[in-house]
Parts: structure tokens; sequence; C-alpha cells
């Protein structure tokens, strides 16, 4: 619990240092630089924009089982990220790479892998991009996001622009990495490399104002056999500043039916007043060589609504309903069961009142009903953030009464209490601690705790001003990831240390 205590009390150390610190032509910039908000990776378009950071997480939890044994897991995880960036006018290559590896120290062992790890090329900044390497790459509904070691092209000719990607997706999102006396073979990691492979394309509008429109296809195959095939689409439009349109859509092509599609309309009829209705169905979606396809799926069909509106700037209300329809619901046999039921409705609301800038409290409903039951739940959080934001307190606390038929050993009353602190005393280091105690009617003794550091570094060398950097203030590190010869021995940098550093 010693370094808890340290991370209190770096929390509630009085603020130093800037957001923005220069010397000898290097900036380092924090996670917020006052009157700048997030510049985390915005540069000032003059040249190499470098950023590192780092960040530990924590996590606590205990829970008794219904033997009266208690089970705990205490995972530790850390991650790491680095970019290169040049922000130039006519910028032509930046890099990006992120790691994450992790253990629980209740159990032993080690997992990690690499998030991302890619480069980009903009031959002409306006009209194309290729990233290379490991990537997310977004579509559309049921298709969601893919992760891939492979390439994405995408160039934009005046108001219409095209992209296309190749590579092989990953299976797992974590690879384990076998120690020395582990009789594992390393071969058998579940990564899709050499098995699976993935590729899709779309076209899309650009630079239009208030219209977007993007139609894509993507395959996928596993183990050489094809798997899933997507089309989607992507629409919005809006009207006259006041009303957008959306429709979003997914269709598997393999088992010729819609997976999954939105069609909604938001508008503002008044500045304090946001409305909008949607229709959504979705239904559940199997790769076509996995075993689960063979099992029929239950879709279902969504219609809700919702109202924001702001009286006034120190309070927001918002109120939220709908159905969820279903189909006949069915045994294995195919045997009807009437008392499950086939609508179910939601009903959510809430309202956030601020009477002073650095004071926020919220409470909120949810009431869930129908399909042979009932779910209610009523929480609230008050919220406190003095010292410009450097300091938040957040106390949360949520009551719920759970009653369905088909879960009779689950009735009764749950509740949860919670405490997060999380401060950024200096820009370049975050910390939360938080804990909650989950209260139920048959478990006793579950908690949960969990904190997190975060650390960044950033520095930026500007370019065709005349002068020379010095290199002095400069870290080994990101001279090397820059390309620049270290003439010294290693030495601090700017905006790592508080206001009165003078130097080596």
């Amino acid at each position: 619990m010693r370094w808890l205590a340290l991370v209190l009390a770096l929390i509630a150390t009085p603020a130093f240092g800037a957001g923005d610190v220069t010397k000898g032509g290097v900036r380092s910039t924090g996670f917020t630089a006052p009157g700048q908000g997030y510049s985390l990776l915005r540069g000032d378009g003059t040249g190499v924009f470098i950023t590192g950071s780092a960040q530990t997480e924590w996590r606590f939890r205990a829970v008794r089982t219904a033997n009266d044994e208690v089970a705990v897991w205490s995972p530790l995880w850390q991650l790491f990220h680095f970019t290169i960036r040049d922000d130039g006018a006519r910028r032509r290559v930046s890099f990006e790479s992120s790691f994450r590896g992790g253990t629980d120290l209740s159990r032993g062992g080690f997992r990690a892998e690499v998030l991302t790890a890619f480069v980009d090329l903009e031959p002409t900044h306006r009209w194309g991009l290729v990233r290379i390497g490991r990537q997310v790459v977004t579509t559309s509904g049921a298709a969601g996001f893919t992760r891939m070691d492979g390439v994405r092209a995408r160039m934009t000719l005046h108001r219409v622009g095209v992209e296309a990607f190749a590579g092989v997706p990953l299976r797992t999102r974590l690879i384990a990495l076998q120690g020395p006396d582990s009789d594992d073979d390393a071969d058998s990691l579940d990564t899709g490399w050499g098995r699976d492979f993935t590729w899709g394309a779309a076209i899309f509008l650009a630079g239009h104002k208030a219209t977007q429109l993007r139609f894509g296809i993507q395959d996928r195959l596993r183990d050489g056999k094809l798997a899933r095939r997507h089309l989607t689409l992507d629409f919005s439009q809006g009207i006259a500043t006041r009303v957008l349109v959306r429709v979003n859509g997914a269709v598997d092509m393999l088992q010729r039916r819609i997976n999954d599609a939105t069609i909604a309309v938001e508008a503002r009829p008044a500045d304090p007043i946001k409305i909008g209705v949607d229709y959504h169905h979705w239904q559940p979606s199997f790769d076509a060589t996995s075993v689960w396809s063979v099992f029929a799926s239950d879709p279902y069909d969504l219609v809700q609504g919702r109202v924001v509106a702001t009286p006034h700037r120190a309070i927001r209300l918002w109120f939220a309903g709908g159905t969820q329809i279903h189909k006949a619901p069915v045994t294995a046999d195919n045997v009807p069961r009437p008392e499950v039921g086939r609508f179910s409705g939601t009903v959510r609301g809430g309202v956030t009142v601020r009477p002073l800038p650095w004071i926020r409290v919220q409470i909120t409903e949810r009431l869930v009903t129908g399909t042979a039951g009932d779910k209610l739940m009523v929480g609230g959080t008050v919220g406190v953030t003095p010292w410009e934001g450097r300091l938040a307190v957040t106390l949360r606390g949520d009551v719920q009464r759970y009653d369905f038929d088909l879960q009779s050993k689950l009735k009764g009353d749950y509740g949860s209490v919670g405490l997060e602190i999380a401060g950024n005393p200096v820009p370049w280091f975050r910390a939360r601690v938080s804990g909650d105690a989950i209260l139920t009617p048959w478990l006793r003794n579950q908690f949960q705790l969990s904190a997190s550091l975060e650390f960044l570094l950033g520095t930026h060398l500007r370019r065709g001003d005349g002068t020379d950097p010095d290199l002095a203030a400069w870290e080994p590190a990101l001279l090397a990831a820059a390309g620049v010869s270290d003439p010294r021995a290693p030495s601090t940098v700017p905006g790592l240390d508080p206001v009165g550093w003078s130097g080596r």
C-alpha cells in the first residue's frame, strides 16, 4: 500500500510547472495546457512532433462465491505509447506504436501484445495515404473493428475517395509469451498468421459540408476458407443545421440477411432542446466456418426515442424510452415458450446540476420491464473538481431491484458504493485511485480497487527559425528516434522538472 499512499500524496501536491515549457528549441507538452485544451498530438505545424507515454494500471477484485470461498483477481498492466509525426504543411511520414503487457499478482504468469505499430506515408498530404503495419480497420455494423497486420491505402479525388486494405487479421487480443521452462509450443499461438486473410474496399464522399456517404465490402478468410463477406453502408445528411438523418447497415452476403441496421433522426428545434428517434435491427452473426453458425440466433428490433434539455447552463435533463421486440421464443425442440414474452420496455432518465463550475451532481434511473420480469436502478454521482480541475473527487452509488421469473434465485436488492480520486498535479503526470463495494443478497465481501498512473513526455523540434536546437536538452531515446546523434551524456528533459530547473 506504500505506492498508493505515494499516489495520493502526489495528487494532493499543489500544481507546479506549465503545460508548455520551451528551452533550446525543444518543447515539452503535457496532457493539458492552460488555454490550449487537449494538445497531446496536435503540434504547431512547424516540424517534428514526438510524444511518448507510459500508463500503469492495477486492479484488485475479491468476491465470495456461492460455496463460501473467496476468489481474488489482481491484474497489473503496463502500456507504452510512442509516436513521431511530421506536422508541417506538407507532412510526409509519421510512426505510431503501442505495447501492452501484464500479469496477475495473485496467480502469476505474463501476457503481452503489440497493440499498434504502423507507419503512415503521405506522398501528397491531400490526395493519398498509405498505412503499413499493425493497425485497426473500422468498418460498419456487424463487421465492427478488424485488427490486422497489413496495408491500407486511401486516395481522395476532389469530392470522392476510395480506400482498400488487406492483411492478416488477429484472432486473439492477447498473445501469451512463453517462458524458458514452458512446454507449450510457441507455434500454437492463435494469431491467424499463415491461415487467415482479410481484405476490403470502400468508396466514399469527401469534403461535403452536410453529407457523408460510405459504401464498402469486406471478406474474411479463416483457415483458408471464406468465413465472412459483408456489405456495409454509412450515410448521414444534415438539414438546415437543425436536423440530422442517419442510416447505417451491414448485410451478411453468405447468410443472405441483414445483421445490423439503424435508421435515426435527430433534431434541435431550439438551442436548449435536442430530440431523437431511431429504429435498430440486430441479429448475432457467426463466421460461416464456426460451429456456432449451425445454431439459430434470436434477432430483435428496437424502437426508442430521447429528449435532452438544457434550460440553464447549470442544469441538464434527459429522458429516453424504447421497446424491444423479439421473435416468439421457442425451446431447442421448437416448443413455444409464451411465459418468456416477446416485448420488453426500457425507461431511462437523469438530471445533472452544476451549482458551481467545480461541483457536479447527477441522478439517473433505469427501468427494464417485460420478458418475464422487471429491473429497476436508481443511482447518483457527486463530483468535485477544485484547483482548476487538477484534482477530481467522485462519490457514486446505486441501488437495484432485480426480479425476473426465469432467474428466481437472483431476485433481490443490489447496490454499490464507490469513491474515485484522480489528479493532474503536473502537466506530464496523471493518477487515479478508485474503490467500489458491491452489495448483493447472496454474496458477501465483494470489493474491487483499481489505480492507474500515466506519464507523458512530448518534445517538438523547431525548423526554419535559423537557430540550432540545444541538443543538450534532449533525452537520448528521443534523439535516436529523431535520427540525431547525442553529443554528450544523458541529461534531464525540459518540462519533466519543477519550475526553477536551470539546466544541467
